[in-house]
């Protein structure tokens, strides 16, 4: 299989939140893709008894975890009838702060998983994130992909709310970081039940706290002070190598 049609299974038009599956992992896959991957289909299966209490149509899931763990709970969700979409932003590469081989291997393998999941049409939203986004210290000549999200990078409360999503339950171990807690808040004024969850355990109620910014139209312009986005999209560049005077 060719990356553009993996790309294209995540991103169907037949699927209600395509328009917010991030290319930026896929356009960096080998051109051929791996597909027969039997092994993560049964594993996903597997994987989504757990949720099926939980998941309802009605119910947007964030996962905030490491991104493979990210990824293999995202096809699980795929077996729940909820349609997985990556929000992933960092550029891979070889010197890079974020190591991602072992994300994009998985999403090389993802063809057989996305294509028997059992999400459609009515699905609502899992969305997949890197918790850890903003982590490592650039140096010279290292690769800095630390990445952010912004609100624009999800459908708004309203969106949600008019195609019937009404609740979101953010999983994760810690509370949500400044970046993720815009989109929250944004939702829960929008009228949107928040939730938290561990992994493993089960939904409680949650107050978003208001993080610094909200709603300021400089947060895209401040939120990426230190960062490096990438002229291809997503974060990732260089860091300069100081010259030495003489």
């Amino acid at each position: 299989m060719q990356r553009d049609a993996l790309f294209d299974l995540w991103a169907d038009d037949g699927l209600p939140w395509s328009a917010w599956v991030k290319p930026v992992l896929f356009m960096h896959l080998n051109p051929d893709v791996t597909d027969q991957a039997q092994d993560l289909v049964a594993e996903a299966r597997t994987a989504a008894a757990p949720w099926q209490p939980i998941v309802r149509a009605d119910t947007a899931i964030v996962l905030d975890l490491p991104i493979e763990e990210s990824i293999r709970t995202g096809f699980a969700l795929a077996f729940c009838a909820m349609q997985p979409v990556p929000i992933f932003t960092a550029v891979p590469h070889a010197a890079a702060i974020r190591p991602l081989d072992r994300a994009m291997a998985l999403l090389a393998r993802s063809a057989d998983v996305i294509a028997q999941a059992t999400h459609g049409e009515s699905s609502p939203p899992a969305f997949l994130l890197d918790r850890d986004r903003r982590d490592g210290t650039p140096g010279p000549s290292r690769f800095d992909n630390r990445s952010l999200v912004f609100p624009q990078d999800f459908p708004s409360g309203t969106t949600l709310r008019r195609a019937g999503v009404n609740r979101s339950i953010y999983v994760a171990t810690a509370p949500p970081a400044d970046d993720l807690a815009h989109v929250l808040l944004g939702w829960q004024q929008a009228g949107m039940v928040i939730e938290r969850m561990a992994p493993g355990g089960m939904p409680e109620s949650m107050s978003v706290r208001r993080p610094s910014g909200f709603r300021s139209i400089l947060r895209p312009l401040l939120g990426r002070l230190g960062l490096r986005p990438n002229s291809a999209g997503g974060f990732g560049g260089l860091v300069p190598t100081p010259s030495s005077g003489g």
